[in-house]
């Protein structure tokens, strides 16, 4: 089965991924090695999609990089279980695609207008 979800992510958070994707951004504007941004999207299933912006080791000097990583519910639990990641990408608007077992799940990650 194939499922699809959609994030938007609001203006001054893409403008801002944008920009530090592009271009280093200082130590001081983010954390070392740790997600800058995480959006999140539900399945009909209940398998979830996060979509990050994560620093590098060295933001001074390399940009920020992005993933995507599938989690499953856990049986018997609330909980979720990390089951597929991505490779990485150099930004978050994309088309992400994961295959799990006999399931498709793709999640579409759209800036809002950045001119508006």
């Amino acid at each position: 089965m194939r499922y699809l979800a959609t994030i938007s992510i609001p203006k001054g958070d893409a403008v801002d991924a944008r920009r530090i994707c592009e271009e280093p951004p200082t130590r001081s504007e983010v954390p070392r090695d740790d997600p800058v941004y995480t959006w999140s999207a539900s399945f009909s299933n209940g398998f979830v999609v996060d979509v990050k912006v994560v620093a590098s080791s060295e933001p001074d000097e390399d940009p920020c990089w992005c993933e995507a990583v599938l989690f499953a519910p856990a049986p018997n639990s609330n909980h979720v279980v990390e089951v597929a990641c991505s490779e990485p990408s150099d930004l978050p608007f994309d088309e992400w695609e994961f295959k799990y077992g006999d399931d498709i799940y793709i999640v579409l990650v759209n800036p809002q207008d950045e001119s508006a």
